[in-house]
This record gives C-alpha cells, sequence and structure tokens, in this order.
C-alpha cells in the first residue's frame, strides 16, 4: 500500500500517549498511484507538445486532475485556466456547458493572434462527458458565428456558418487529454471515436483514476436547487463552496513524495473557481433565436 502519513499526532488528555502516531488507509496501492501520476504526467508531456494557449477545467472531474498536472509541470500557468461546471448533475447541464464555450469564445474570438488552442484533461470512462464537452464547443462556435453574421448585416445561411464555424475552429482548436480508467472498458460511441481517430481526443490509460466518483475527494460543492433540496443530485451551476478534504490532502503529500516535491510549498489555485463558473454559465448577453 501507498506510504502512511507519519506526520499528525493523536491528541488526548493529561496521562495519554499525545505522541502516539495517526495513520490513514490511502484508498489505492502502491501501483495504482504510481500508474495515475505516470498517466498524467504523459498528458502533461504531450500537452506541452500542444502548446495550449488556454486551459478548460471541468469542475468537478477535472480539477483534481489539473491540480496533480500542475504539481508535475510548474511551467503551467494556472492563470491561463478557466472553470467551467461540466457535472452532468447540474440543472440544464448541456445548455450551461456550452454557454460557457460561447461566452468564452465571445471573449476571447478578437485577439490578434492567428491560432490559440485549448486544452483540457477530464476523466474517460464511457467517454460520454468527453462527448458532450466537444457537442457544447462545436455548439458554442455557430452560435458566436451566428451572431457575428448577424452583427455583420450577413443572412446566417448554412455555407456561411458552416465555413465561419471551421474557421472559428481553427482558431481555438480544442483537444481533450483523457485519463482513462482501465477497470471499466465501456463501448464509446461513434462520435467519440471519431474525435479519437482524427487526434481531437488523446487517451492516457492508468489502474485506477483515484479521485473519480468518490466523496472524499470532491472539491466543489455546487449551490443546489432550494426546492429539492441536493439530496436529488440536481444543482446549479454555481459554486456554493470549495472543499479540500483529509483524503485529498493526503493524496497530494503521497503524490509529491513520489515526485520529490516539497508539499508544504504546493499552492493549488482556487482564486477564479467561483466566479469562473458564475461568469460563463450564464446566458450570453445577446439575444436572438439560435
Amino acid at each position: 500500500m501507498a506510504s502512511v502519513v507519519d506526520d499528525n499526532m493523536v491528541e488526548g488528555n493529561e496521562g495519554d500517549n499525545v505522541n502516539e502516531k495517526v495513520t490513514y488507509k490511502p484508498k489505492y496501492t502502491d501501483k495504482e498511484l504510481n500508474s495515475f501520476i505516470d498517466g498524467i504526467r504523459d498528458a502533461g508531456e504531450k500537452m506541452r507538445e500542444w502548446n495550449p494557449s488556454y486551459y478548460m477545467i471541468p469542475l468537478q472531474r477535472g480539477l483534481p486532475l489539473f491540480d496533480i498536472l500542475t504539481m508535475l509541470d510548474l511551467d503551467i500557468d494556472p492563470d491561463l485556466a478557466f472553470y467551467f461546471p461540466a457535472s452532468g448533475k447540474i440543472k440544464d447541464s448541456k445548455k450551461v456547458l456550452t454557454n460557457c464555450y460561447e461566452n468564452f469564445l465571445l471573449e476571447k474570438q478578437d485577439e490578434e493572434i492567428e491560432r490559440c488552442p485549448i486544452s483540457s484533461i477530464d476523466e474517460v470512462v464511457g467517454g460520454h462527458s468527453v462527448e458532450k464537452t466537444f457537442n457544447a464547443y462545436t455548439a458554442a462556435c455557430k452560435n458566436v458565428v451566428r451572431h457575428n453574421l448577424r452583427r455583420n448585416n450577413m443572412d446566417p445561411i448554412s455555407r456561411l456558418i458552416d465555413e465561419e464555424t471551421e474557421y472559428l475552429k481553427n482558431k481555438f482548436p480544442l483537444r481533450v487529454f483523457g485519463i482513462k480508467d482501465t477497470r471499466n472498458l465501456k463501448r464509446m460511441s461513434e462520435k467519440y471515436k471519431d474525435n479519437l481517430n482524427i487526434g481531437n481526443i488523446l487517451e492516457f490509460p492508468v489502474d485506477k483514476i483515484i479521485t473519480m466518483d468518490d466523496m472524499d475527494y470532491g472539491l466543489i460543492e455546487f449551490k443546489h436547487l432550494e426546492s429539492s433540496g441536493s439530496n436529488d443530485g440536481v444543482y446549479y451551476p454555481g459554486v456554493k463552496n470549495i472543499l479540500r478534504s483529509e483524503a485529498y490532502e493526503n493524496l497530494l503529500k503521497d503524490i509529491a513524495k513520489r515526485i520529490g516535491t516539497d508539499h508544504e510549498k504546493i499552492q493549488l489555485e482556487r482564486s477564479r473557481i467561483i466566479s469562473d463558473s458564475n461568469t460563463y454559465s450564464k446566458k450570453p448577453e445577446y439575444d436572438f433565436d439560435k
């Protein structure tokens, strides 16, 4: 098993052995942890070749992966990251994610640069979450193009929409770096396979995505629908709290030990998570029939 944490003490009453060590039992083996680290490191190396201008981090799935990636590659600039509420449990999740990409593209499309690659790091099990990402990205590109054509008093006919959408995608190409859990190999959709075959998705297999579907590693608490409470799994895209559990802290410590980093010096970027979720998930300001 992975090494236990030995730098915490048990506090007790006078006469107790207050120097007794506190240990924890990690939910992963040495092999699983090493595989997890190696998979994210491999993704980071390919991401460096892609040379992204921006990072799209899906909440919750991608945040711990991006945290670990920034530990492995200190040259990554967290200021270039955008945090999008991308959980399937969010109310109107498809529309919310489309809004996120749409607002981002509206904000960045006039930048005087020929090409601005976008990277996203995400979990891959059945591939559905990644497929939703590309669906939202494509829908957002088309919506922005329609807006641009109408703003320029041009008729948004299909041919022009297709041409301008392709241009926008070429300026802001999206590539997903997928950490693939090999325990549950599900059948992938044809759209996922198409994106994989043309290189829009790169897969990095690991024995276990340690942080996947585990509340102990949950980093985001979304605002829930007050009428129904949070037990039904329906949430608003707004972030209520940013969490940092003891289990997650111990995971980061174990990773830091493996890569020879001083855990105490690790500073994880959190300042824009709430503001990004609120700002980019809203319906774009322009109003027309899409």
